[in-house]
């Protein structure tokens, strides 16, 4: 098999990941929300903002193998800072597959993440855009503080 150079340089398992996932970015700044935001929020079973507390591997057992552990995703442990959609509160763990979003939320990270329930109950996050930094959602903010109140009343 014949890998192009900047392919070599990102090393195998990023090379797999980006060659076969082929997975998009977390969302990138910007001062107004994209009109997209609306849908996800309408998709969505849980919205909140959190700061991350810890990240795990998610494990797939089928795949893995005597001395080699097929890793699945992650699963992160978050604090809830404001929920918007969902009954959220405290500490709240959610896990994002790697065939979803394939990078990894930063420690004390604060985001905005769009969620719902796998058929197990637990909460899990869909796509890389549905995983907004907060330092990216200067718009998106008050966005949802704004269609919160307006559904409340």
């Amino acid at each position: 098999m014949h890998v192009s150079a900047p392919v070599k340089t990102l090393g195998y398992a990023s090379a797999f990941l980006l060659l076969v996932v082929g997975i998009p970015a977390i969302a990138e700044p910007e001062e107004a929300p994209t009109e997209g935001w609306v849908e996800q929020f309408k998709r969505a079973e849980w919205v909140s903002r959190v700061r991350i507390e810890g990240v795990g591997s998610l494990v797939n057992p089928a795949l893995s193998r005597s001395q080699l552990l097929a890793i699945q995703g992650y699963r992160y442990n978050a604090s809830v800072i404001r929920a918007w959609k969902g009954e959220q509160a405290g500490t709240i763990k959610f896990q994002v597959d790697l065939g979803d979003c394939n990078q990894a939320l930063e420690v004390d990270g604060e985001y905005v993440v769009f969620g719902s329930t796998d058929h197990q109950g637990r909460l899990q996050s869909f796509s890389c855009e549905d995983l907004v930094g907060v330092e990216s959602a200067t718009g998106l903010l008050p966005a949802l503080d704004r269609a919160v109140v307006q559904s409340d009343s």
